[in-house]
């Protein structure tokens, strides 16, 4: 992401992605599905309650592929889903279609 000129700020669980998301202005947020101290589903429910973060894309990357994770991706509120292992040509395409409008 950073060869292709994109400021990558990387958190290592939920809880410090919520701290860093307090302080900074992000276009999108790729969320971890599975990490520690608290995972990308809590992270981003507790993302959506505050206002100023309602439209903020966030991606939910995961090697669970499953329609329910997805289903339960997308009831937390993300936006859209990367399948684990990532293909970094269209995770750049989908990071395009979402901020390019």
């Amino acid at each position: 992401m950073r060869n292709a000129k994109l400021r990558v700020v990387v958190a290592d669980n939920g809880k410090e992605a919520l701290d860093i998301l307090e302080f900074s202005n992000f276009d999108v947020v790729l969320m971890d599905i599975q990490m520690p101290v608290m995972d990308g589903l809590e992270a981003t429910r507790l993302i959506r309650e505050q206002p100023q973060f309602a439209t903020l894309p966030i991606i939910a990357m995961s090697a669970g592929v499953t329609l329910d994770e997805q289903e339960k991706c997308q009831a937390a509120g993300m936006s859209d889903f990367i399948a684990k292992p990532i293909n970094p040509l269209n995770m750049l395409e989908k990071l395009r279609d979402l901020l390019i409008k």
